[in-house]
């Protein structure tokens, strides 16, 4: 062989090996829509556990806000975005009972409470916590809770702490809504 084909040849290699070592263009991936759902299911199924592991360990609302922080960095990375209400009961007395609301739905909400004939309009800023306390609360009573455009009545013990919660999931134009209790 001549000096110029071992030239051509080397410069071919050479060429080659550049060209194969470009990086290529990612392809453009579209994440189903189908995992919203049961990851909507994942979070009603772990919220209260959440809770009850906050009641547990004494500091149920640092547990909660720990939780909701999770859960929306993880979510994130799947380019999901979330939100959650939650309404936190319990007694402080025999007669007297909490509820305590935390919002992390990105901005702020008004919240309604109707324990029988009691209405409290509560403001509760993003990432934000508010409480207030009903005094003579029966045994069992019937309570509501009213925000934005959802309402929920339910039926729940003094004696017993409880959770209400609505989850608010979103990617591009998927939407899922749920909400949990315990």
């Amino acid at each position: 062989m001549r000096k110029g084909q071992f030239f051509l040849l080397g410069a071919f290699l050479v060429s080659t090996l550049f060209f194969v070592g470009l990086p290529r263009p990612a392809s453009l991936s579209v994440e189903g829509m189908e995992d919203l759902s049961y990851l909507s299911l994942n979070l009603q199924k772990e919220m209260p556990n959440a809770f009850n592991l906050g009641l547990k360990q004494g500091d149920y609302l640092a547990v909660m806000k720990n939780f909701t922080w999770f859960a929306d960095n993880v979510l994130k990375n799947r380019r999901v975005s979330f939100g959650a209400l939650a309404c936190f009961g319990s007694n402080i007395s025999t007669t007297d009972f909490n509820v305590t609301i935390f919002n992390y739905l990105g901005a702020s909400q008004a919240v309604n409470i109707t324990i029988g004939s009691s209405l409290y309009t509560m403001l509760v800023t993003n990432n934000q916590s508010n409480s207030t306390t009903f005094t003579s609360v029966g045994a069992t009573f019937n309570i509501s809770f009213r925000y934005a455009r959802e309402e929920k009545n339910m039926t729940w013990v003094r004696d017993k702490s409880s959770i209400y919660g609505m989850l608010n999931l979103t990617r591009r134009d998927s939407v899922v809504i749920k909400d949990f209790e315990g």
